[in-house]
């Protein structure tokens, strides 16, 4: 009898500790009063994958970003057509983003004392195809890798550190003459894969954003 109450008690551990990990990580957060929050610039994210392709998502990742990291209120974010005119103006390149004499530079300009930078690291994709009998099927993976620091203007401290990796995926499946071609585009899976990435970034950011004392 005993026995058997250890063992349930073991595989109720095992089934409720994820669900409450999960829980934990996902709690609410608190907003912090408006003159307890720092002023925020982010950047548009710099393409360092292999293939070099994909600097048009840079802009589009930090929109999604702003709106995600504003909705926790914890952080007092500058409107991007306002970054975009300063970076146009000083004829910024990306790779100049994360120098420090860059983030002094416009973060001084607009007042920032905060400045996200960010960049893709990887976008790459495979295909899988697998076959049974008369059915086959064909499998297309998107991985998706970004990386994300916030950096105290004055002082060039990191003071935020986020990652995110992950995939998503899609299929083609036939059988004899007939296909079921309902697969996404790699457009459409690029975009799925960054909404993902935008909110768990975002909550990490939100989670240990620095207040004023």
């Amino acid at each position: 009898m005993k026995k058997s109450i250890l063992q349930l008690s073991v595989l109720l551990f095992l089934f409720l500790y994820p669900l409450a990990a999960q829980a934990k990580e996902n709690e609410e957060l608190e907003s912090y009063p408006f003159n307890k929050r720092y002023l925020m610039a982010v950047m548009p994210f710099e393409d360092k994958t292999k293939e070099g392709s994909y600097a048009y998502l840079g802009n589009q990742i930090a929109d999604q970003l702003i709106n995600e990291i504003f909705s926790y209120g914890r952080y007092r974010l500058i409107e991007r057509e306002k970054l975009s005119a300063l970076l146009g103006e000083l004829q910024v390149q990306t790779t100049d983003y994360f120098k420090n004499e860059t983030i002094d530079k416009i973060g001084n300009q607009l007042g920032a004392e905060l400045m996200l930078v960010g960049s893709i690291v990887d976008i790459s994709q495979h295909t899988e195809k697998r076959s049974l009998g008369l059915i086959s099927k064909q499998e297309t993976y998107l991985k998706l890798a970004l990386e994300a620091r916030v950096v105290h203007v004055s002082t060039g401290e990191i003071m935020v550190i986020s990652k995110w990796t992950g995939e998503e995926k899609t299929a083609k499946k036939q059988a004899l003459v007939a296909v079921k071609d309902d697969a996404k585009s790699s457009e459409d899976l690029i975009a799925e894969a960054i909404k993902t990435a935008v909110k768990e970034m975002a909550y990490k950011i939100a989670k240990d954003a620095p207040f004023k004392e």
